[in-house]
């Protein structure tokens, strides 16, 4: 059981006792300090972040490079699908951009002799026309091969799955040998990070004012304790209050 302790200060001032002449008393200079005031609440311990991992392509998952449970760095390898398809997907994507260059370039050279030919009358206008139409044709194929070509690169690349952030990897979900697609229910993994880490916590509503007169002062420190058998409590960790739910829960009169 994690306990939630929210430290915040309280201004206040101390005074002298009347003095009593049949009993000695000691005199203190008066002065206003602050005084921190504890909140009390149970917490539970969630990741900074959680990221499950899907496959970007539908292939078979060939294999797995980490372990369950295992401490990852974000852009590190985690798998890798079958690439063999889109190797020879970019493959022929490149055979057609080189297919389409080399007509772009026989059109162009009829297309300019067309052009020199039609001032003469050797040829048609409308043959002219359609020179210079194929040309421009065989223009825009090349603009799409290299479209193409970029999409067959990025497909490649996405066959070597990597982790998104860093973090502690959970139960593998899927086994190497099975075909993967990017509508996997559970994706591959789950990747949590836990550095740092966050603590939810519930308040009652009546202690918003305070806190939130308290957030815009500065930041405000908390302390997590952690619970034991019996009464045993020992220090978990310290932070600061990062973020208070803007709304308050109706039936539980509490918030976040």
């Amino acid at each position: 059981v994690l306990i939630v302790i929210v430290r915040l200060f309280a201004s206040g001032s101390s005074g002298t006792q009347p003095r009593v002449t049949a009993v000695p008393v000691v005199v203190a200079k008066a002065r206003a300090t602050t005084i921190p005031v504890y909140l009390n609440a149970l917490g539970t311990v969630v990741a900074y972040r959680t990221v499950t991992v899907q496959p970007m392509v539908t292939g078979p998952l060939e294999k797995v490079f980490f372990h369950e449970g295992q401490y990852v760095q974000k852009g590190q390898l985690l798998a890798e699908i079958d690439p063999q398809p889109f190797e020879a997907a970019l493959q022929q994507a490149e055979a057609k951009l080189a297919e389409d260059r080399a007509t772009r370039t026989s059109d162009a050279l009829q297309a300019q002799q067309n052009a020199e030919l039609v001032k003469k009358g050797f040829v048609s206008k409308e043959a002219y026309v359609a020179a210079w139409t194929a040309w421009l044709s065989a223009k825009a194929l090349v603009k799409q091969d290299k479209a193409s070509i970029r999409t067959s690169q990025i497909n490649l690349a996405y066959t070597r799955i990597l982790a998104p952030i860093s973090g502690r990897t959970g139960i593998l979900q899927v086994d190497p040998g099975n075909v993967v697609n990017p509508s996997l229910p559970n994706g591959i993994v789950t990747i949590n990070m836990l550095q740092p880490i966050y603590v939810q916590f519930s308040l009652p509503q009546q202690d918003l004012p305070e806190i939130n007169t308290a957030l815009a002062a500065g930041p405000v420190p908390l302390i997590v304790t952690l619970k034991g058998k019996g009464a045993s409590e020992r220090t978990f960790d310290q932070g600061v209050l990062t973020v208070l739910d803007n709304q308050v829960n109706a039936s539980t009169g509490t918030s976040r």
